[in-house]
């Protein structure tokens, strides 16, 4: 009895002692099944360092960030468990990213240090000026920090946030996700959506007019300047908080709520259907107008929904 405890002390041991040889090995990996056949989760990531950075098209399930820096590089880190290495063509300046939706798997293993979230980071050097960034309706999430773009299209289906970002024409956006704009400059924006969450902050659309419309999604716009916009909305709250009006914005929202806070020197026009009027001191219903003749005009148009006017 004694010998067979002896023997299973050291099989403990020695069991032990391997055990640690493999984890010191990366013995101790996430394990996956995916197309019929158990897997090991690689971790890779491989830089490219392009001469030069003129155009950027990305079609990647991966998570995206763009932003100035000291040298032109492509860094992209990917595992199998997210999605296939992207494919990566530089062609005299032109990018183009492509990878394909990952397969569907079942995770069944894990790993004592876990693997790094997949994402390509793109850095361009400063004082560049882009000739044109597009995102195709295969892109994930996007993020763009401290560009200039001469023309700029977002098609994505992911989260999609710009920080500092200057493009000489029209912004043109038709996200299906959380769309954030913070310091944004273009001669216009052109946004659709079914029902993204969109918000606007500190931007400038001073050139030609703008036009934002969406199904059921929020929008709010905050200390923007405008030349001239339309938003409409069937269902989404819609609030406007202290922006610039050069000309004329119109808002209309069929069901949803409108609130905004102007300067008490816009014009305002407010009519709703069956909802109900709130323009500074005044309540009431159907029809509302305040200073006709300024400058800075609201016009504001609900059927059923809500409008409420404060001073900033």
């Amino acid at each position: 009895m004694r010998k067979t405890v002896k023997v299973g002390f050291i099989l403990l041991v020695l069991g032990v002692l391997l055990a640690i040889f493999g984890i010191a090995n990366q013995g101790l990996q996430t394990v996956y099944w995916a197309n019929h056949r158990f897997r090991i989760a690689h971790q890779t990531t491989q830089t490219y360092h392009p001469k030069t950075i003129k155009s950027l098209t990305l079609a990647t399930n991966l998570k995206v960030t763009v932003k100035s820096g000291n040298t032109a590089t492509i860094k992209v880190t990917t595992n199998a468990i997210a999605a296939k290495k992207p494919r990566v063509t530089i062609k005299t300046g032109q990018v183009i990213i492509k990878s394909k939706v990952p397969e569907d798997i079942s995770m069944v293993g894990f790993n004592l240090q876990p693997l790094a979230t997949p994402r390509i980071v793109i850095t361009v050097p400063r004082q560049t000026h882009l000739t044109k960034l597009t995102t195709t309706t295969d892109q994930g999430a996007v993020q763009l920090n401290d560009l200039t773009i001469k023309q700029l299209t977002l098609n994505n289906y992911g989260a999609t946030r710009l920080r500092n970002v200057t493009t000489t024409k029209p912004l043109v956006a038709k996200p299906t996700s959380r769309l954030q704009l913070t310091n944004v400059t273009a001669s216009s924006l052109k946004l659709t959506n079914s029902d993204a969450r969109t918000a606007i902050a500190n931007s400038h659309f001073q050139q030609q007019q703008s036009s934002l419309t969406t199904v059921s999604g929020a929008i709010t716009i905050s200390q923007t300047t405008f030349k001239q916009a339309q938003i409409k909305s069937g269902t989404g709250n819609i609030t406007l908080s202290a922006n610039q009006v050069q000309n004329k914005l119109t808002v209309t929202n069929r069901h949803g709520q409108i609130k905004a806070k102007v300067p008490r020197n816009t014009g305002i026009q407010a009519t709703s259907t069956s909802g109900s009027l709130h323009i500074f001191n005044w309540h009431g219903h159907h029809h509302y107008r305040y200073r006709p003749n300024a400058t800075s005009q609201y016009q504001l148009t609900t059927d059923t929904g809500r409008i409420a006017v404060s001073a900033n």
